[in-house]
């Protein structure tokens, strides 16, 4: 997984959409499934630090 791997970049995954934002970070299984993409792309895949990676920023814009 790039954002794991390359830990000296940030990565910001932005939204307008907060509810799905929330909905997805926060779902039951989404590390679960992180696991398996990373283990079906990588030939050496490294355990993952911690959910949320430190170096994922997760934001969304607001309008007033």
């Amino acid at each position: 997984m790039a954002c794991q791997e390359g830990n000296h970049h940030v990565y910001q995954v932005l939204t307008k959409r907060a509810e799905r934002m929330w909905e997805f970070v926060n779902r039951p299984m989404i590390v679960e499934d992180i696991y398996d993409y990373w283990y079906s792309v990588s030939e050496q895949p490294k355990e993952m630090q911690s959910w949320p990676l430190p170096n994922v920023w997760f934001g969304v814009s607001v309008e007033d």
